[in-house]
Parts: C-alpha cells; structure tokens; sequence
C-alpha cells in the first residue's frame, strides 16, 4: 500500500509527521500494512510515522 501525504495544494509534506487512518481491522492490518515502514495498529486504527533515517529503520 502506498500513501501519500501531501498538503491542500497536492504538495509533499517533509516529515516528520504521523498519519492515523481509521476503520481498519487487525486482519486488514496484517495483510497490508508493508514491513519495510514503521505502521502500527492500535484501537481500530493505523499509526504510520514519517520515513525514518536509515540509521533506525527496522526490517
């Protein structure tokens, strides 16, 4: 899944930044969030945080 933030104009936003979208399951969550980014499930909810610096990324 690719997400794009971007601002009103449709310009990129440079993080960091979290992202929160709602009305997902947990098995949804398993099957789509990617592993190569840091996404969390809580409450119903997906978590995303801005890209990460090489240096912490996990996977």
């Amino acid at each position: 899944m690719r997400v794009m933030v971007v601002d009103p104009r449709k310009g990129f936003i440079p993080g960091p930044y979290v992202v929160r979208m709602g009305g997902w399951t947990l098995e949804r969550y398993l099957a789509e969030a990617p592993e190569s980014q840091i996404w969390e499930f809580v409450c119903g909810e997906v978590v995303m945080h801005s890209p990460a610096p090489p240096s912490i990324r996990m996977g």
